[in-house]
């Protein structure tokens, strides 16, 4: 991320290719961490039709969809790139989702709060480099950066499994 970094502030406009696939790598790679936090077998499947989840699908569809409108002409020709950066960002969205419905974890909000901020990022990054340069955004994109990471690395360490006690067998 701090080669992406760099990339977005020395020119994004020449680099957006590399920016992409690299964002769209680390969020695959984020996935994969999170992987072993991941519990299908406590995951109901009613979840997917709740309208909390119905809701927050629609919104980022929404989201996707209004940003790739308005980037789609300035970036065509690295539409491999920003596909695979999608593609990573939806990956790492859906695996904590995943990860947060899994009742296995204490402080589990965490990784939803970084799932957030991550989206927050993805869709700033490219309206403030092409768009609408605004130093507030810049600074506004660097500090949810770090939180984002911060945020993700702390629920990393921090992560317990919790035992419920209707999962705890009781032998007396």
């Amino acid at each position: 991320m701090l080669i992406t970094d760099i990339l977005i502030y020395m020119d994004f406009k020449s680099y957006f290719s590399i920016i992409c696939a690299l964002i769209g790598v680390f969020f695959l790679l984020s996935s994969l961490v999170l992987k072993k936090f991941v519990v299908l077998d406590k995951f109901h499947r009613g979840t997917l039709v709740s309208l909390p989840f119905l809701i927050g699908t629609a919104l980022i569809i929404y989201l996707i969809y209004a940003i790739s409108e308005l980037l789609l002409p300035h970036v065509l020709k690295a539409l491999p790139f920003v596909i695979i950066s999608l593609v990573g960002s939806v990956t790492f969205t859906i695996t904590s989702y995943l990860v947060y419905h899994a009742v296995k974890y204490k402080d589990k909000v965490k990784i939803m709060i970084v799932a957030g901020l991550c989206i927050f990022i993805v869709a700033l990054v490219p309206i403030n480099e092409l768009f609408y340069y605004n130093r507030v955004f810049t600074i506004l994109i660097n500090l949810t950066h770090v939180l984002s990471l911060y945020v993700f690395m702390k629920f990393l360490i921090d992560a317990k499994h919790q035992t419920n006690v209707s999962e705890t067998k009781k032998y007396l």
